[in-house]
């Protein structure tokens, strides 16, 4: 991909407008293509308006106009409105539409990717997603206490999934070994989401996210594949004024459809941790483990149609100017 992108702002009274475009060009190299690559060309103008209806109330409107080479234009509004509420909660909503092309390697007719164990082969049939979304969230904070929630809800046309057309036998059961990019006609994907950080004394402050999702294809009325239905995630960051730091944390992922449709994945929760020292006001070393049990989803299921990457210790240098 080749991306070239910008965007103007200026503020005009109360409205902040904002104007933009993208351009990007997408080629493939494979040797199952006709003369061994192909390419596409997508393009995309943007504008907005920020306007502070006043101080405590924010709208914010915009248009998305794409033109792809080989699925021709859509237009994607938005309306997003902010409302402070009080000086401590913050409350959010709005719509958008959304337009998602497929790639090359979803539409080229000949691609194969032979990532064994797994082979993935375009299909020229597919079409691009669109989508349309609404959500409301709500922010709040008092003193040392920071909460965050947010519901959203999507409609989606033509959800780009991967489709089982070859397996394999593994002990009792079938694994898909062969996937067709294809479309779901209509799916839905509904979604709860909530947050917190918490500063518990000035060297030690608790973080956490969780999210709870329901999904639906609505050909079938059964559940989106590779999308779990609890996500997990908290960490303690600890510091002191001598410049050293620690953090220690873990993500659960819940239970998931595998790719297929033919079983259901099990959860699994990752841990980590690190440690830092800040040696100077620009330099910061930091050195870690991720994935501390060394967790193996292929030995959690043979279903699984990737991989976490196993115990990993690493350390890095950070400059900041």
């Amino acid at each position: 991909d080749q991306v070239f992108d910008g965007f103007a702002t200026t503020q005009v009274g109360a409205h902040a407008l904002t104007a933009g475009g993208e351009l990007r060009n997408e080629s493939l190299a494979n040797s199952g293509l006709k003369n061994g690559n192909d390419s596409a060309r997508h393009q995309a103008l943007f504008i907005q308006d920020e306007w502070a209806i006043s101080n405590r109330l924010l709208l914010t409107a915009g248009v998305r106009a794409d033109h792809h080479e080989l699925f021709g234009s859509e237009l994607s509004p938005r309306l997003y409105l902010v409302w402070e509420a009080t000086p401590e909660l913050v409350i959010k909503g709005g719509y958008g539409h959304a337009f998602k092309a497929p790639t090359l390697k979803q539409i080229s007719p000949n691609y194969v990717s032979n990532d064994l164990p797994f082979i993935f082969l375009g299909n020229p049939a597919v079409k691009p997603e669109k989508s349309d979304s609404i959500e409301i969230s709500a922010d709040w904070k008092r003193g040392p206490l920071a909460l965050r929630g947010a519901l959203f809800h999507n409609e989606v046309r033509n959800l780009i999934f991967q489709r089982p057309v070859a397996w394999r036998k593994v002990g009792p059961i079938n694994v898909p070994t062969h996937f067709l990019f294809d479309n779901i006609n209509q799916a839905s994907i509904t979604g709860l989401e909530g947050g917190f950080n918490w500063s518990l004394n000035p060297n030690l402050d608790w973080a956490g996210a969780l999210t709870l999702l329901k999904t639906r294809d609505r050909s079938t009325g059964q559940k989106l594949e590779n999308r779990p239905t609890v996500a997990l995630s908290s960490h303690l960051d600890w510091r002191n004024s001598n410049g050293w730091s620690a953090r220690g944390g873990f993500q659960l992922v819940g239970s998931q459809i595998a790719t297929g449709g033919m079983a259901t994945l099990p959860s699994y929760t990752l841990w980590n941790a690190s440690v830092a020292k800040q040696l100077d006001k620009n330099l910061t070393l930091r050195a870690g483990i991720d994935n501390i049990g060394d967790l193996r989803l292929a030995e959690k299921s043979p279903n699984f149609t990737y991989a976490e990457r196993g115990r990993t210790l690493y350390a890095t240098l950070r400059a900041d100017f």
